[in-house]
């Protein structure tokens, strides 16, 4: 899409991109509680790794298709800092997307 183009905007450059990187660090605050259950589980020295991998990948695709999708449909500048996806759908019309997304960031 043409809102993808630069893809790292040239007044942030690469800093910028890893700075705004380090925010999806929280999202990973949860490994802790991956790490307690797994421990409980069966054969925790094979499992734990394996949910570890499987959390870390899950949220990788998930980050990164958010990013693409919300980048897709507005371009960075017209991006709002506090209910991007729900203004995003709005700016485009899609009212009914606008309001579940605004729906599920109050409900998570």
């Amino acid at each position: 899409s043409a809102n993808l183009k630069p893809f790292v905007p040239h007044e942030f450059g690469v800093n910028g991109a890893l700075q705004g990187s380090t925010a999806a660090f929280f999202g990973y605050v949860g490994f802790d509680k991956v790490c307690c259950l797994t421990a409980e589980a069966k054969e925790p020295q094979k499992n734990m790794p394996r949910a570890i991998w499987w959390t870390i990948a899950i949220l990788v695709v998930g980050y990164v298709s958010a990013t693409l999708a919300l980048a897709g449909l507005l371009p960075y500048t017209d991006i709002s800092a506090i209910g991007g996806f729900p203004d995003a759908f709005e700016t485009r019309g899609v009212d009914w997307a606008s309001s579940a997304m605004a729906i599920g960031e109050v409900v998570t």
